[in-house]
C-alpha cells in the first residue's frame, strides 16, 4: 500500500517538476483512496496494540521516499558555493517544490492517515528531519538573497508580511518546541539573520523607497511579534529583542521621512518668502498633504501598537513644522487674509494623521499571544 502511494505521488511529483499539466482529477482521487485505505489499516493495527511499530514502519518508508525526491531535485548534497548565477532560478524552483509542495503534502498525508495521533509521532518531529528542513530553508534564503541582489527588475509587493516571513517563523517556532534539539536551536539566530537579509534584498529592488521601508517595517515587526512565543523569546534573549526593536524604530523613521519628504521640504524651507511664493507654497502643501494622507490611509501596518507609534512619530515631526509654517505665512500675507488660503488648522492636521494606516486584514494573523510586549519607542 505504501509503495502504491509512493508511485502515485512520484508521478505527480515528476509532473510538477517538469511543469507539465496540472494534476488530473483521477490521480487526486486515486491518492485519496490510497490514503483512506492506509488510514483504515493504521486504525486496525493500533486497535491490535501495534501503535509504535506502525508509526515506526510508516516513517521509515516515508523518509526513504522524501530522500528520493530530494535527491531527484539535487538538494541533498547541493553546495551553494558551486552554484552558477544562471542556475540559481532553477535551483530556487526546486527548493520551492521541496519546501512548499513536497514536505507540506507529506504533512497532510500524515495528518489524514494518523488523524487520531499527535504530530509528535510523525517523521517531521524527529531531530533529523527538523535539521534537514532548517538547512533547506537556510539554503533557499541564501539563493533568493543572491538572485535579488543581482536583479535589475523591480520587485512588486504590497508592503505587507511576505509569505516567506510567515513560513520561516513557523518553522523556527516548531523547532523551538523540541527542547532536545540543541543543534537546531543554535541555527535559529542564523536563520532569522538570513531571513532579514533576504527581506532587505527584496525591499531594495522596489523603486519606491518608501514602500521598501514599509515592507521592512511590517516584516521586522512580524518577526518581533512572533518571537514573543515563550521558548523562542527565551532562546533569543533580551539583547536580540532590543536590537529588533531598534530596527522597527529605525524603519519608522526612514519610512516617514521618505514618504513625507515633499511636505517636509516645503515646511522646512526657511528662506524669505514673497506673498506669491508663500501662497504657492501653501497651495502645494495642501495638494501634497492630501495626496499622502489619501495613500497612507489605506497602507497596511501590521498591528495597532505600531500604527499608534507611527502616528505619534509623524505628529512629533510634522506639527511643530506646520505651526511654524502657518506663523510665517501669516506674517508674509497678513493675518487678515491668511485664513482664506489656509485649508487645515492644527487640529485638522492632527485629525488626518489619526486616520492614517488603517488596519487591513491579511490572510494569516500574527500568532504571538503572550503578554510580553517590547517597547517600540
Amino acid at each position: 500500500m505504501n509503495e502504491k502511494l509512493n508511485r502515485v505521488i512520484w508521478k505527480q511529483f515528476m509532473t510538477i517538476r517538469q511543469e507539465v499539466l496540472p494534476h488530473s482529477k483521477s490521480n487526486i482521487m486515486e491518492i485519496d483512496d490510497i490514503i483512506d485505505n492506509l488510514h483504515k489499516t493504521v486504525k486496525n493495527m493500533v486497535e491490535d496494540g501495534f501503535q509504535t511499530e506502525c508509526c515506526k514502519v510508516y516513517n521509515i518508508f516515508r523518509s526513504r521516499f522524501i530522500n528520493k525526491c530530494l535527491c531527484k531535485l539535487g538538494l541533498q548534497e547541493v553546495n551553494l558555493c558551486d552554484v552558477e548565477n544562471e542556475n540559481i532560478e532553477n535551483l530556487i524552483s526546486d527548493f520551492n517544490i521541496a519546501l512548499r509542495i513536497l514536505l507540506p503534502n507529506e504533512r497532510r498525508v500524515w495528518n489524514h492517515i494518523f488523524s487520531m495521533y499527535s504530530f509528535e509521532y510523525s517523521i517531521f518531529s524527529s531531530l533529523e528531519w527538523r535539521r534537514i528542513e532548517i538547512e533547506l530553508w537556510a539554503k533557499f534564503m541564501v539563493l533568493e538573497t543572491r538572485i535579488h541582489g543581482n536583479s535589475s527588475h523591480e520587485f512588486v509587493h504590497d508592503s505587507g508580511v511576505h509569505p516567506l516571513t510567515r513560513e520561516e517563523m513557523k518553522c523556527i517556532k516548531d523547532v523551538c518546541e523540541d527542547h532536545r534539539d540543541v543543534v537546531a536551536h543554535f541555527q535559529i539566530l542564523e536563520m532569522i539573520q538570513l531571513l532579514e537579509s533576504n527581506l532587505d534584498a527584496k525591499s531594495k529592488i522596489n523603486k519606491n523607497s518608501a514602500l521598501g521601508y514599509l515592507f521592512m517595517l511590517n516584516n521586522n515587526r512580524y518577526i518581533q511579534l512572533e518571537a514573543k512565543y515563550g521558548p523562542l523569546l527565551n532562546l533569543l534573549g533580551k539583547e536580540w529583542t532590543q536590537i529588533q526593536t531598534s530596527k522597527v524604530r529605525r524603519n519608522i523613521k526612514h519610512y516617514i521621512k521618505c514618504s513625507w519628504n515633499k511636505v517636509l521640504n516645503l515646511l522646512e524651507n526657511d528662506e524669505s518668502m514673497t506673498t506669491n511664493v508663500a501662497i504657492e507654497s501653501m497651495r502645494l502643501f495642501h495638494i501634497n498633504f492630501s495626496d499622502i494622507c489619501k495613500a497612507q490611509s489605506i497602507c497596511f501596518v501590521i498591528d495597532e501598537r505600531l500604527r499608534k507609534t507611527m502616528r505619534k512619530y509623524l505628529k512629533k515631526m510634522l506639527l511643530p513644522l506646520y505651526e511654524n509654517f502657518i506663523r510665517r505665512f501669516q506674517d508674509v500675507v497678513g493675518k487678515d487674509v491668511a485664513d482664506q488660503y489656509i485649508k487645515y488648522g492644527m487640529s485638522d492636521i492632527e485629525d488626518r494623521i489619526n486616520h492614517l494606516f488603517l488596519e487591513m486584514k491579511e490572510t494569516t494573523p500574527v500568532t504571538g499571544h503572550h503578554s510580553y510586549e517590547p517597547n517600540i519607542v
